[in-house]
């Protein structure tokens, strides 16, 4: 039966009229994760060159062991607002004569099949080959390997049940993300040895075959726990989770959403967007300006400027002009039958996946420093979170008419007040905070600042949308009188 209803689901797949329609951009979203996945490899390859740079005088495959917990506990928060469950897939089902666990299996195994649980693949088994097998051997190397990478599917069933039982409330997952923290900084600060937790607990299966037997009955046990929780929550509007409530970003590999799929077409086929997009593709290089002179690297003030514009290249040149380009049928909008909320979001998501784009594109920067990958995640969170909303927020009252058919060369048409404006939110709100933690001598914790409020815009990102909304329908008037106006 199962088997049944996974070649249902390849055929809507490739049957869907999506499938065809945006064909290139289903090669372009493969193509750029075969080079996520290479760059992961490289990852995995190098990772203990890396830590003997970064701890020199610690054993390797220790240290390694005892970063693998704090790995997996950033993957349990990313996954609470990335894995989705797909409720909705099974609907069609509950019409025939179908077994309810059936349709449960289908859905948990559906839930795991996601990147999360790829990309330990590619971090822990190079590193294996490399520096496990010459020292273990074949069976002990087995039993590490597997004892790791089962934390990933535990953590996705785990996300499954904590999701439907104890993270319904926003507030809760705050509170969990505060501990999480907590526990870092106090392992930071060497009052609770976290490190030696999880290399005591990895190392064990480098000695007894035990280990991964009990990683296998934890995820037996999990699964069981969800499927039992979702037997008793059946009906696809008791599991799938409300999109106000998490559903705040959604991965959707052939881009169905029919406004993202007219912007993308959008800067693809004019001018000006689409330089603007190789431009944003080229400061991407703009790194190497700085993460190679000592003078920039012994400071993070500067790296974090550079790592606001890399990672959020794309998002702060071309949503300067976020309304700008639609001005030729902005009037659509008013006369269809679109919600303001889904313009909004689906600006904010466009954003979202250009920002991503940007910081797997930086990932080689890593090279330079373990630092620039730091600073690139809080900035990345940053960026997400509380850029994206003074973006459309300044740029949200009168923006200024574009020809899309003009090359950006010295063209200002379109730039205004709010451009210049801009930056001064999007690159001094974060320094900011950094400067409050580097005058107490502790600027590190100025980058975690940095992260977390990303993280707090991110868990408030609805909130933020409804004065988006607000403010978007009472200038929507405005808006379209602006972007008819050629003057």
């Amino acid at each position: 039966m199962l088997k049944w209803i996974i070649n249902h689901q390849s055929k809507k797949i490739s049957r869907s009229p999506s499938w065809g329609k945006n064909r290139l951009l289903t090669v372009l979203s493969i193509l750029l994760a075969l080079v996520a996945v290479l760059y992961l490899m490289v990852v995995g390859f190098l990772m203990d060159r890396i830590i003997m740079i970064m701890f020199p005088e610690e054993p390797v495959i220790e240290t390694y062991a005892g970063l693998v917990l704090f790995y997996f506990t950033s993957e349990l928060i990313m996954r609470f607002y990335l894995q989705e469950i797909p409720a909705l897939e099974i609907q069609p089902y509950r019409v025939l004569p179908v077994k309810r666990s059936h349709l449960i299996h289908y859905l948990l195994l559906r839930s795991a099949m996601t990147l999360f649980n790829l990309v330990p693949l590619f971090l822990v088994i190079p590193f294996a080959l490399m520096q496990v097998l010459p020292a273990y051997g074949w069976g002990l190397t087995a039993s590490w390997v597997l004892s790791i990478t089962s934390l990933s599917l535990i953590c996705s069933f785990g996300i499954v049940y904590l999701k439907k039982t104890i993270f319904k409330n926003s507030w809760v997952m705050l509170i969990f993300v505060g501990l999480v923290l907590l526990v870092f900084a106090l392992d930071y600060y060497h009052i609770i040895d976290f490190r030696s937790v999880s290399a005591g607990l990895f190392m064990l299966s480098l000695h007894y075959y035990f280990v991964p037997a009990i990683a296998l009955l934890t995820i037996v046990a999990v699964y069981s726990l969800c499927f039992f929780t979702l037997k008793r929550a059946f009906y696809a509007e008791q599991i799938q989770e409300k999109k106000h409530d998490n559903m705040w970003f959604n991965f959707n590999p052939h881009f169905k959403n029919e406004l993202i799929t007219l912007e993308l077409r959008l800067i693809l086929r004019n001018k000006r967007p689409r330089s603007m997009l190789l431009m944003s593709l080229f400061f991407i290089l703009y790194g190497f300006l700085f993460y190679t002179k000592d003078s920039y690297m012994d400071g993070y003030a500067m790296l974090i400027f550079v790592g606001i514009f890399i990672t959020g290249g794309f998002m702060i040149n071309y949503g300067q002009f976020s309304f700008s380009w639609e001005s030729g049928y902005f009037d659509t909008f008013l006369t269809k039958n679109i919600s303001y909320r889904q313009i909004i979001e689906n600006k904010l998501k466009l954003f979202d996946y250009g920002c991503l784009i940007g910081f797997l594109l930086s990932l080689p920067y890593g090279f330079f420093g373990a630092k620039i990958v730091l600073i690139h995640i809080a900035t990345l969170l940053f960026n997400m979170g509380v850029n994206s909303f003074f973006i459309l927020y300044f740029t949200g009252k009168s923006p200024k008419r574009i020809d899309l058919s003009k090359s950006s060369m010295f063209n200002y048409e379109g730039a205004g007040l709010a451009q210049f404006i801009l930056a001064v939110p999007c690159f001094m709100t974060p320094l900011c905070g950094y400067m409050f933690f580097y005058l107490f001598g502790i600027p590190i914790w100025g980058v975690v600042l940095i992260a977390f409020q990303g993280v707090l815009g991110i868990m408030f990102r609805q909130k933020l949308i409804d004065v988006l909304v607000k403010r978007f329908n009472n200038y929507k008037y405005v808006i379209a009188d602006s972007l008819r106006n050629n003057d």
